[in-house]
């Protein structure tokens, strides 16, 4: 049975997952999960769960099967889940990827995409020279101009169209009870209109005031090479199609089956 105050946000960085997170943090009558006895501090940021960086795989292993009983045991959670951490648990141990999908059977799974995998790109390019994975109200005025270089836009195009079509094809098959698309359903909408427009129940008008996340700056006013950036990236994503079969980049920068074209 599918338990809607166990929610599941899965995606790929850059998307629009944290400010969804938040949302549904404050406009739900699910909230923050209790703090649990083996990670008190960590579990009360739970968006986390399975959004960590690890150098070290076996310490990453011990602690995902950690989080993984208390995701069972929890009576309610919200979770944001990225999709290259999925594919990490594979890397480590595949038997991994089936207790993930065993321990999370009963939760309630919004798939998140952004479309525009260019802008997609584009926003996590400028993240990780920022080192700033989402905007919150107090940083919102950055008014520092970045230079993008060629290398970074290569290592971050080609996980990213991996990381896209893991989640278009839903790799590890995990079951979606929800998609919701980033220009949709999130770009430009209050924290009201978002859970208005979603199947899952909200109890509660969640307050704007509330959320400290906040849309980045228009990307042209931040990277000062931006035309010679989103170009690199458009040409980069069509090298890195050619390892998949069947897929183009349309003209609206979306990456397509060439049979849904």
């Amino acid at each position: 049975m599918i338990n809607q105050k166990k929610i599941q946000i899965i995606s790929q960085p850059r998307s629009g997952s944290s400010y969804l997170y938040h949302v549904l943090i404050g406009g739900t009558d699910i909230g923050r999960p209790p703090p649990f006895n083996k990670f008190p501090t960590e579990f009360l940021n739970l968006r986390y769960a399975f959004n960590d960086d690890f150098s070290d795989f076996e310490k990453m292993s011990k602690y995902i099967y950690n989080r993984l009983d208390d995701l069972m045991f929890a009576e309610k959670c919200i979770i944001k889940t990225q999709i290259p951490n999925i594919y990490d648990l594979e890397l480590i141990d595949k038997t991994l990827i089936d207790t993930y999908l065993q321990k999370t059977e009963d939760m309630y799974n919004i798939f998140l995409v952004r479309k525009n995998i260019v802008e997609n790109i584009l926003s996590h390019c400028i993240s990780k020279i920022q080192g700033l994975w989402y905007t919150e109200k107090a940083k919102s005025q950055d008014e520092n101009i970045y230079i993008i270089d060629d290398k970074t836009i290569r290592f971050i195009t080609e996980i990213s169209v991996r990381d896209h079509i893991m989640l278009i094809e839903n790799k590890f098959n995990i079951p979606c009870h929800e998609i919701l698309y980033y220009e949709d359903s999130i770009l430009g909408k209050s924290g009201p209109q978002i859970l208005e427009d979603m199947k899952i129940s909200s109890n509660f008008e969640i307050d704007d005031n509330m959320i400290n996340i906040v849309p980045s700056k228009d990307k042209k006013n931040t990277v000062k090479n931006y035309d010679e950036v989103v170009d690199l990236i458009k040409s980069e994503v069509r090298k890195n199609l050619c390892k998949y079969d069947g897929y183009i980049l349309n003209k609206s920068n979306e990456i397509m089956k060439i049979n849904e074209t």
